[in-house]
């Protein structure tokens, strides 16, 4: 009993791995095929095709190319996250670090990945109140974090915190799409973090 048990775990645990790598499977090759085709340019044959997997196996994860979609965009963000936390910023002033994790954020947007498929077809496909709340799950935290340590500290002007993040984090993000819709997106990248720079620079008390 005790090992048809264990025998019993073990598929399930290589069942669930293999649905697991099916999933990744599909996601890494629709990210490959949005970015060089787009949405509307890409067919769901192709993403089964490149992915090496049924089309069963397709609807299996996911119930249409859009869902197919929000799992990419989803899994950009995250590696967009994973990546800035790799890069810590400066200690000490936290408006240091608030232009150190804006200017990062900037320099990933360059990405095309994040400027094709999250900036510029995200709010289109999913919807504006999705695209925002899966920006704000995920990218929120970069300006809440400086602006809470430069309030406890009494170095932030004496303005509304949470309308103030909310504020600040969608000028991050119109900026953001402004460069991925950009003719020359570094050269944007240089205003911005010009213009940036005033904007935090007036926030100190």
């Amino acid at each position: 009993m005790q090992i048809a048990y264990g025998n019993q775990a073990v598929w399930v645990s290589t069942q669930f791995d293999r649905s697991r790598a099916t999933r990744g499977s599909l996601i890494a090759a629709a990210r490959e095929l949005f970015v060089d085709q787009g949405f509307e340019g890409t067919s769901i044959e192709a993403v089964v095709r490149q992915a090496g997997v049924t089309r069963g196996a397709f609807y299996h994860h996911f119930k249409d190319k859009t869902a197919l979609f929000a799992a990419v965009v989803v899994e950009v963000e995250r590696g967009l996250i994973d990546r800035l936390e790799a890069s810590p910023p400066p200690q000490g002033d936290p408006f240091v670090k608030l232009a150190y994790g804006i200017d990062t954020f900037f320099e990933r947007c360059l990405d095309p990945a994040v400027g094709q498929i999250v900036l510029l077809e995200g709010p289109r496909i999913l919807g504006w109140g999705r695209w925002s709340s899966i920006e704000r799950e995920f990218g929120r935290a970069l300006v809440e974090l400086p602006l809470q340590e430069a309030e406890q500290r009494g170095l932030l002007r004496p303005v509304p915190y949470d309308t103030l993040a909310h504020v600040l984090f969608g000028v991050l993000v119109e900026g953001a799409m402004l460069m991925a819709s950009s003719a020359d997106p570094y050269e944007t990248r240089a205003e911005l973090q010009q213009v940036m720079q005033v904007v935090i620079d007036g926030l100190r008390a």
